[in-house]
């Protein structure tokens, strides 16, 4: 079949769908939607606020899921084949967890465009190596630090300058 334009008053994306009925049509058609979606965060989704407490629940959900799988893979599974030997409740906690992040990512990516939203969701590496010093007693080095300030300042221009992009 030969794809065409995805038209919506009179934008024109380079997005193409294929002319059957639902399936792929219905997604490019929904996803030239969001594409073309330009409003900003606040006007979009519910403001800040809620765009902030999505981003917490995406660090904290994926912090957990770090430190779950890190010491359900010190810990013996349901069998000793591999990868079945890494099957426990330890590391099915972690995975569920990261499943919960992606769905506060998906939903982050929602309210911000993905430049943005990846910058901020790189608050987790933070969030887990700290984590790990404190619940699992792993050393944090100075360098460590240094990187993790770096991160952090990156994410602080990013947001800033990132309500004038829109």
């Amino acid at each position: 079949m030969v794809p065409s334009p995805v038209k919506f008053s009179g934008m024109t994306d380079s997005i193409f769908h294929w002319t059957e009925k639902a399936g792929p049509a219905a997604f490019w058609t929904g996803f030239a939607i969001c594409v073309n979606d330009r409003r900003r965060p606040e006007q979009a989704h519910g403001g800040r606020h809620m765009t902030f407490l999505v981003v917490l629940l995406i660090t904290s959900f994926t912090v957990a899921g770090n430190l779950f799988l890190k010491v359900g893979a010190g810990r013996p599974g349901i069998s000793e084949t591999w990868p079945v030997s890494l099957i426990n409740l330890h590391t099915m906690i972690g995975t569920f967890s990261f499943g919960l992040a992606f769905i506060g990512y998906a939903t982050l990516l929602q309210r911000l465009p993905l430049n943005v939203a990846q910058a901020m969701f790189s608050i987790q590496f933070v969030a887990v190596i700290v984590s790990s010093a404190f619940i699992l007693g792993e050393p944090i080095g100075p360098m460590r630090w240094l990187g993790m300030a770096l991160i952090l300042g990156g994410i602080v221009v990013v947001s800033t300058t990132a309500a004038r992009d829109f």
